[in-house]
């Protein structure tokens, strides 16, 4: 009976404490990656530049339920 009165005063502890936790959510802020760079930034960063159209768009849905899109470009100038 000690055992599980023992048990029953931890178990309350526990939830008391996840629920605490639930209920104070941190405040927390985007990373610093998240910021947007300029076109020129962008462009002095890339490894390669084209320009084209797009020529056709298709969709997957993945085994894991997820939507996937493939592009197919035409390339006009690199």
């Amino acid at each position: 009976m000690i055992y599980l009165k023992k048990a029953m005063t931890l178990l309350a502890f526990i939830f008391i404490g996840i629920f605490m936790i639930g209920s104070f959510p941190s405040i927390t802020s985007a990373c610093s990656c998240a910021y947007l760079s300029s076109v020129e930034e962008e462009f002095e960063r890339s490894k390669a530049v084209f320009s084209g159209k797009v020529v056709d768009i298709k969709e997957r849905l993945s085994l894991k339920g997820y939507t996937t899109k493939s592009v197919l470009f035409e390339v006009m100038n690199t």
